[in-house]
C-alpha cells in the first residue's frame, strides 16, 4: 500500500510502537493477527493523510549565497564545486528526508518545532533526520569517491 521503502520502515515502527502501548487493551475477543493488521491499516491510511495535507519546506537554499569576495580563483572554482556537489547530493533523498533536513540542520529548528512544522510527531521526526542525514552523507560520498591517480617516477 506504500509505495517507498523508507515510508514502510516507519510505518511499521509506529504500528509497533501503537500495538506495544496499547497491547494492555487487547481483549482476546478478537484474533491478535487482526487486530494488529488494523493498527496498521490504520497508520497507513493516517500516514496518506498527512502526506495530502502537509506543509513542504522551501527548497535547500541558494548555496551561492556562501560565495566569498576574497576568494582567489582556485578558492571561487572549488566552492563552486562543492556547490554543484550539495546541490546533487542534497536532491537525492526523498522529499520528507530533505524536508526534515532542511528544517532541523539548516534553519535550526528543534525536533518539536520541525513536528510542528510538518504536522507529524517528534519520535517520527528523530529517525527520518536520522536517515536523512544518513542518505545524504552517502550521497556526498558517493560523489567524492574518485580514483586516486598514481605518478610515474621519471
Amino acid at each position: 500500500m506504500v509505495k517507498h521503502t523508507a515510508d514502510v520502515e516507519d510505518i511499521l515502527q509506529n504500528v509497533f510502537l501503537k500495538a506495544w502501548m496499547k497491547l494492555s487493551s487487547f481483549r482476546f475477543e478478537a484474533n491478535f493477527r487482526s487486530w494488529l493488521t488494523s493498527i496498521a491499516m490504520n497508520e497507513v491510511f493516517q500516514h496518506y493523510r498527512h502526506f495530502r495535507y502537509r506543509p513542504t519546506c522551501a527548497e535547500f537554499p541558494n548555496f551561492e549565497k556562501l560565495v566569498c569576495a576574497g576568494d582567489s580563483p582556485e578558492e571561487s572554482a572549488q566552492r563552486a564545486e562543492t556547490v554543484q556537489m550539495l546541490r546533487l547530493a542534497s536532491a537525492r533523498p526523498p522529499k520528507k528526508y530533505q524536508e526534515i533536513v532542511t528544517l532541523c540542520d539548516i534553519e535550526q529548528l528543534t525536533a518539536s518545532e520541525t513536528a510542528r512544522h510538518l504536522n507529524t510527531t517528534v519520535p517520527s521526526v528523530k529517525p527520518r533526520r536520522f536517515r536523512g542525514k544518513r542518505m545524504l552523507s552517502v550521497a556526498l560520498k558517493g560523489m567524492t569517491a574518485e580514483p586516486v591517480l598514481t605518478r610515474k617516477a621519471a
